[in-house]
C-alpha cells in the first residue's frame, strides 16, 4: 500500500510504530520524464519517522514514494503542530 507518493503535498511527519516501509525513488528516462520504474532506496523499521520536506518551508512536496511492505501502524503529526510545540 502506498502511504505517500512522490509529488504529494503534505504537511505531516509520519511515525512508523510497527512494520516495514520501503522508500522508492521514481526513475527518470533519458528525456528527464518520470517513468513507472522505481529504484529501492531504503527500508524503514518500527521506530522510524519519515517525511522528505522541511517543516519550515512552504514547498512540502514529497521527494520519494513510501510504500508498506508489511502490515504497518503509522501515526502522523502536522508541521503546524510541530511549530506550535516548538514555541
Amino acid at each position: 500500500m502506498l502511504i505517500v507518493k512522490r509529488g504529494d503535498s503534505t504537511d505531516k511527519i509520519y511515525f512508523l510504530r510497527a512494520g516495514v516501509v520501503d522508500v522508492e525513488v521514481p526513475l527518470r528516462s533519458d528525456k528527464n520524464k518520470v517513468t513507472h520504474e522505481k529504484m529501492h532506496f531504503d527500508s524503514l523499521n518500527a521506530g522510524s519517522c519519515f517525511c522528505i520536506f522541511s517543516a519550515f518551508d512552504e514547498d512540502r512536496k514529497q521527494k520519494f514514494d513510501f510504500r508498506t511492505s508489511t502490515i504497518c501502524i503509522v501515526e502522523t503529526i502536522s508541521a503546524s503542530d510541530i511549530i506550535a510545540l516548538q514555541k
